[in-house]
């Protein structure tokens, strides 16, 4: 079995990839948004499909860095936890 951390260090560990495969609601969500792109992508002049493409991809960018600084935030949470029950089992 090889070590978390060399897993994570060859990009072995990839949870953004699966963390909503398996959500309904969110696949439910995917799926009304695309319809709803479609539908306003139909009524729009070429000048305002690439208005709509940039701000587009304006906000997958925003999500990008939050969703990074959530995992960050995340994780040093996870280890001050580790770290206070480490300092917790020895103190017992």
């Amino acid at each position: 079995m090889k070590n978390i951390i060399e897993e994570l260090w060859n990009g072995e560990i990839n949870p953004q990839d699966t963390l909503v495969d398996n959500n309904p609601h969110y696949k439910e969500l995917q799926h009304l948004q695309s319809r709803n792109k479609s539908e306003l992508l139909e009524s729009l002049s070429e000048e305002q499909k690439e208005k709509l493409e940039k701000y587009c991809d304006t906000t997958l960018e925003m999500n990008s860095v939050s969703e990074r600084e959530a995992f960050a935030s995340g994780f040093r949470i996870a280890l001050r936890l580790a770290c206070a029950a480490l300092a917790d089992k020895t103190n017992e």
